[in-house]
């Protein structure tokens, strides 16, 4: 397989939110297909964010893998296409093994809540959607 077939872009398809087993699978077959071996994946309890006045629900993502620098940076890589587009990465630790490296990786997922457009609006359904990478390189001002 040489290239990466994920779920798509939570936040341009305005779906709502995935499970956490189709999160994590996203994520390991991510890593998978850059070469490492995945050893830990856990999620914690989902919380809530207000981006440009809508809410989001955010899921905490934490991987170790093993693998090689060039895999490492191959599903880092793959975690910046558009299928990762909801996909923020809050920190990563790279540590030396006896073979190889280890990579510890945190992130969240966002999501739209599961009740997201359950109210009944008298507006137009006709509503810009803005990626969260423009509003956070200051491409859309708040």
């Amino acid at each position: 397989m040489d290239t990466f077939e994920g779920g798509g872009s939570v936040l341009d398809q305005r779906t709502a939110r995935p499970t956490d087993s189709d999160l994590i699978g996203l994520t390991i077959d991510a890593a998978q297909l850059a070469g490492l071996v995945v050893a830990e994946t856990v999620t914690t309890d989902d919380g809530e964010v207000t981006l440009q006045n809508e809410k989001y629900t955010v899921t905490p993502v934490l991987l170790k893998a093993n693998g090689t620098l060039a895999g490492i940076k191959r599903f880092l890589e793959i975690l910046e296409t558009p299928d990762f587009a909801s996909f923020e990465i809050q920190s990563s630790l790279v540590n030396s093994e006896a073979v190889g490296y280890q990579l510890t990786l945190k992130g969240i997922f966002y999501s739209l809540p599961e009740t997201f457009g359950d109210s009944i609006s008298s507006e137009p359904l006709d509503l810009k959607v803005i990626p969260l990478k423009a509003v956070e390189q200051g491409e859309v001002a708040p």
